[in-house]
């Protein structure tokens, strides 16, 4: 499993869903985008407006053709997010998560507003040297609990 997290400022449902909200091989798991969307548009930051969350897995980790590994990987991001938002109460932010399969790879793409919904403030909660530990150690605790192969474990793997 490889997760990445980064800032974006808009576009983030017309990418995951499709301009008409019909892209093929994507699926709305949780959240409302368009409440999503207004939400971001609310948070005014010079370094975006939200958070964006991308899990992905491997062909080896989850066939996305195989209904029950999906459901499998939907159970792994929800966990994810439970665990990554720790320590904020459900009303404090607002998540959409969308499934993609329509690359042949299994993933997931996430979004919060980086505003806090419940007191108006920035929502801290991912900030890269501070929480990389934080984020590694969800990775490496799924990995261990799903048999995933994390991203470092990929790269000392040589092709024979």
């Amino acid at each position: 499993m490889i997760v990445s997290i980064d800032s974006g400022f808009s576009g983030w449902s017309e990418y995951v869903l499709g301009r008409d909200g019909q892209r093929p091989g994507a699926t709305l798991i949780e959240g409302d985008p368009q409440i999503g969307d207004l939400l971001c548009e609310q948070s005014q930051y010079s370094n975006g407006n939200y958070f964006r969350f991308v899990l992905s897995f491997s062909r080896e980790e989850l066939n996305p053709d195989d209904p029950a590994d999906r459901e499998r990987g939907r159970q792994i991001a929800r966990e994810f997010f439970e665990k990554f938002f720790h320590g904020y109460r459900p009303d404090e932010y607002h998540l959409d998560l969308v499934e993609h399969t329509d690359n042949g790879i299994l993933h997931y793409h996430g979004r919060t507003s980086k505003q806090n919904l419940l007191t108006g403030t920035k929502l801290e909660v991912y900030y890269h040297k501070r929480d990389l530990n934080f984020k590694k150690a969800i990775i490496d605790w799924q990995a261990a609990k799903y048999g995933l192969l994390r991203c470092e474990d990929r790269r000392r793997v040589r092709p024979t």
